[in-house]
């Protein structure tokens, strides 16, 4: 994985967020996937209390700004978040879809 900013971090963390929520089903295996991304980044579950204040348009033009090797590696993690459950949710692939 590359290396991101702690602030690409924390947009990445709030769009897989976004993606869990968009069908209202939390997924175990989104969970387990949030899971390990999380560790990746090496981020905490204390980290997240950085992250109550959730700015999706911040959060888009972060990942959109990002260089485009660290885009297209963010959007596959997307990707894969949308479909880990085995059924990509259209609301899932708006949310993707508005960061290309």
């Amino acid at each position: 994985m590359k290396d991101y900013t702690l602030t690409e971090k924390y947009a990445i963390i709030n769009i897989l967020s976004a993606i869990m929520e968009a069908d209202t089903i939390l997924h175990p295996k989104e969970i387990e996937y949030m899971n390990s991304i999380m560790e990746s980044l090496q981020i905490v579950v204390s980290d997240l209390d950085h992250l109550e204040m959730k700015d999706n348009n911040l959060d888009k033009q972060i990942i959109q700004s990002m260089p485009k090797e660290k885009r297209v590696e963010v959007i596959s993690l997307f990707q894969q978040m949308a479909e880990i459950d085995g059924f990509v949710d259209p609301r899932e692939l708006d949310i993707i879809n508005s960061l290309r």
